[in-house]
């Protein structure tokens, strides 16, 4: 049997000056985001890891099963999209 446990994150009492917050992320040109997702339907359940690199307009996104299969992979930028879903 596998377990596991995690704590949420201590919000910060901090308070964000909104427009200089939106300035600052608008010049974020490149980042990327690793992370689990879950998605739950009466009909059926479903959890991917999530890859998703961008930088500039061009991005890539990716998610795989539990042991690191690509379910679909998404990539493109402003003028084109690729998806590629369960190879093909």
């Amino acid at each position: 049997m596998l377990l596991s446990c995690a704590s949420a994150p201590k919000i910060s009492e901090k308070f964000i000056n909104q427009p200089q917050h939106q300035k600052e992320l608008a010049q974020l040109l490149s980042w990327t985001i690793q992370g689990r997702i879950a998605i739950k339907t009466p009909e059926e359940r479903f959890s991917a890891t999530l890859h998703w690199q961008q930088d500039k307009q061009n991005y890539k996104i990716r998610l795989t099963n539990i042991i690191g299969t690509t379910l679909l992979e998404l990539e493109g930028d402003k003028h084109y999209a690729k998806l590629v879903f369960d190879g093909n």
